[in-house]
């Protein structure tokens, strides 16, 4: 039996950082993330969602690379949620963050995502955690 340990924390952001997520669209990321990771034999431990972007904590197996993940948990929520609203035309922008979290780092990596509206809300951010768009 393989044993693997592979924690990654995810961040994406919608189509030029819109805040188009609303109450509805989120429940709708969080069924598609749920179904996804199910299928793909991920363990999610958190999911963050703001309107703008996506916070998420999980653990890949080894036989997944981690952008062949990302590719199917925004791939799969974007067509779940314009399945169910053929009038949305939701995009979810095409760079990530991953990265890579040691197990003394889960409680407070934990707190951050749960907290996101708090951070937000106070401007009390982790820019190492927050920045998804490329840098020029």
């Amino acid at each position: 039996m393989t044993h693997w340990k592979l924690y990654y924390h995810l961040v994406w952001s919608t189509k030029n950082r819109e805040p188009m997520i609303d109450a509805v669209r989120e429940q709708r990321i969080r069924d598609s993330v749920r179904l996804t990771c199910s299928a793909m034999s991920v363990v999610q431990y958190e999911l963050g969602i703001m309107p703008d972007h996506v916070h998420m904590f999980v653990a890949l197996p080894p036989t997944i690379a981690v952008s062949e993940f990302v590719r199917h948990i925004k791939g799969d929520s974007s067509r779940y949620m314009n399945v169910r609203d053929r009038s949305s035309s939701f995009r979810w922008q095409r760079e990530f963050g991953a990265y890579s979290i040691h197990e003394n780092q889960i409680p407070r990596l934990l707190e951050y995502i749960r907290n996101q509206a708090e951070h937000h809300a106070s401007n009390q951010l982790h820019a190492n955690l927050e920045i998804t768009e490329r840098q020029h």
